[in-house]
């Protein structure tokens, strides 16, 4: 399946003046540089910067000049989350076939850098559901570290929003507790 145009289906709310770099082709171009590592916006600029003429040429783009990094921020602001997360949920629910038996791994992680000492904002915490026998990512839902104690309903929601009922699934022991109600 191209991912091409599945990224076309995510809604630009962008001003059509905004919109001298196509949304599209700078998820694409986002998400190659951070397969090389790219972590920051900058990072994702000199990643298309370095590699402009080959991306140019590739895509068949007509863009003057590469983004720079305040360009790419902005893009990324007006991208709303959830629009992006039900795309990529879609998007792995097509290519996911679900077989018999198939463990489903939900696990929580905080994501490293998150937090910010000087705003005295605690780090995020993604809860991820994995399709092993895939290996793809079904979907996931953040939480701030404030709510961690709040993962086991959010595996229960993501459980139910992504309709994996009946499934065999591993957690961690977090999830064992016998008051922690349930809805698979």
């Amino acid at each position: 399946m191209k991912l091409m145009p599945i990224l076309k289906e995510l809604p630009d709310h962008r001003r059509k003046q905004g919109k001298q770099y196509d949304l599209a082709h700078i998820l694409l171009f986002t998400l190659l540089a951070m397969l090389c590592g790219a972590n920051s916006y900058r990072k994702v600029a000199t990643f298309i910067k370095v590699r402009f003429c080959v991306l140019k040429q590739l895509c068949g783009i007509s863009w003057k000049k590469a983004p720079g990094y305040t360009t790419i921020r902005k893009i990324y602001l007006g991208i709303k989350e959830e629009e992006l997360e039900a795309l990529f949920r879609s998007h792995a629910g097509k290519m996911a076939t679900l077989p018999e038996g198939e463990v489903i791994s939900i696990d929580g992680k905080s994501l490293r850098g998150s937090f910010d000492h000087e705003q005295d904002q605690v780090s995020m915490m993604m809860v991820s559901a994995f399709a092993s026998a895939d290996q793809i990512i079904l979907g996931h839902i953040m939480l701030n570290e404030k709510e961690k104690e709040s993962e086991i309903p959010a595996v229960q929601l993501l459980i139910k929003e992504l309709n994996l009922s009946g499934k065999l699934f591993s957690m961690d022991a977090l999830h064992c507790q016998k008051n922690a109600g349930s809805c698979v």
